[in-house]
This record gives C-alpha cells, sequence and structure tokens, in this order.
C-alpha cells in the first residue's frame, strides 16, 4: 500500500512542476484505458500480496515478475503492448492521474465489498 501511496504523490509531483513532457504518439497496440486500469488494478492488488507474504526484494522480485506476465497474458497483452501504452500514457501526466485514481477507486472498491462479505 506504501508503494501505492509513493506512486502516486509522485504523479502528483510532476504533474505540479511547470517543465513539459513531450507526449508521445498513441502506438499501433495502444491499450485502452478501461482495459489498462483493470490491469494496473490486478497488478496492484498482486504486489500488495506479494510485498505482505515476502517482505524481501530478493524473494519477491521473480514472484512478481512471474505474476506480472501471468497478469498480462490473461488479460491478452503482451509486454510489448503494455510497456509502449504505459510510455504513452506517462507522457499525458493528467490522463495518467486519472487512470491511477480509477484503479485506486477499484481496488478500494473491491476491499469494501470483501469486508463486506465477511
Amino acid at each position: 500500500m506504501i508503494r501505492i501511496i509513493s506512486i502516486l504523490s509522485l504523479f502528483l509531483f510532476f504533474s505540479c512542476t511547470t517543465a513539459k513532457i513531450k507526449r508521445l504518439p498513441a502506438p499501433d497496440n495502444l491499450i485502452p484505458e478501461t482495459k489498462l486500469v483493470s490491469i494496473l488494478k490486478d497488478m496492484t492488488v498482486m504486489e500488495c500480496y506479494v510485498l505482505q507474504k515476502m517482505p524481501s526484494l530478493e524473494q519477491n522480485h521473480k514472484v512478481m515478475s512471474e505474476t506480472g506476465l501471468a497478469i498480462l497474458a490473461r488479460h491478452n497483452v503482451d509486454t510489448s503492448a503494455y510497456s509502449l501504452s504505459m510510455n504513452y500514457y506517462g507522457s499525458r501526466q493528467e490522463k495518467m492521474q486519472e487512470i491511477y485514481s480509477k484503479v485506486l477507486d477499484q481496488v478500494n472498491l473491491d476491499l469494501a465489498k470483501e469486508q463486506a462479505g465477511r
């Protein structure tokens, strides 16, 4: 969870700077925003789970890499499309902030549903 807050804080910090980031052209295999939100939500949940179970970076790096690839495969996305899409949306800070806000909203909604079901 700390990592999520750190990432969101970085996006907020960079959105407040006056320097312009060069906007990249949309790649041919751009992941639609709604699908990217779903992928990032799954990766966020996975990362939180792995960090709780394996707090050592040495332990969790391999698991996170393999699980991240499995998440991409489940969404029928290859690493190239993911990387290019993240670069594209990252060059549009306001759009990336919207995406991560939606990710956080979905994670919180899922958490509330989980807690209500107990």
